[in-house]
């Protein structure tokens, strides 16, 4: 039995070969398309397919990150199926990334990672290949000057632990938080002039 004729589909075109049918996709689309056919005896079907799409980023391929204080950063890809997995390599200490499976990920840094440039590598993966591959720049740059001592965990979780433990002490009260910033400020000015 042969192919006596083919419909048209939305996003892509169907070729008649007599005995099949060929389909191309339109570039770049990814996703649900149909078309039907009709055999010579007069009888006709529909075909139902899915274009399959290897990963593609979407987000920018650079950020920065102040030295001393928490970072992050959103990650984007997009491709057919949509669930797919991303990756990092190259990472220094106290950078992170975190995947959610949905194209989206968030790359962190926790405010320790020396100042400098790091060239990083993201991979995304959703079963058809090529994976996507993005180089990624980030720049941890000199943030506003902060003790190091002040950088260390055990000193934040020392300082929430008396927070908790004395909250009316004065030193914890955000109006004293406000008049010592302040102050801070005032003697920075007196030193300019």
């Amino acid at each position: 039995m042969q192919i006596a004729s083919v419909g048209t589909a939305s996003n892509g075109t169907p070729t008649n070969n007599t005995t099949d049918v060929s389909y191309t996709p339109n570039t770049d689309y990814c996703g649900l398309d149909s078309f039907t056919y009709t055999l010579n005896g007069g009888s006709s079907a529909t075909v139902d397919l899915t274009v399959a799409c290897s990963p593609v980023f979407t987000s920018a391929d650079n950020t920065s990150f102040d030295f001393g204080f928490p970072g992050s950063f959103n990650v984007t890809a997009v491709g057919n199926p949509s669930t797919m997995t991303i990756t990092l390599t190259g990472a220094p200490a106290g950078i992170s990334l975190t995947d959610n499976g949905d194209g989206t990920a968030t790359l962190d840094g926790d405010g320790t990672t020396p100042v400098g440039v790091y060239p990083l590598i993201l991979t995304a993966n959703n079963g058809v290949p090529p994976n996507g591959i993005q180089n990624f720049t980030l720049t941890v740059r000199n943030g506003p000057h902060r003790h190091q001592h002040q950088l260390h965990p055990r000193y934040r979780q020392r300082r929430r632990q008396r927070e908790r433990e004395h909250p009316q002490h004065p030193r914890h009260h955000p109006v004293h938080r406000h008049l010592q910033h302040r102050c801070l400020r005032s003697r920075r000015g007196q030193r300019r002039r």
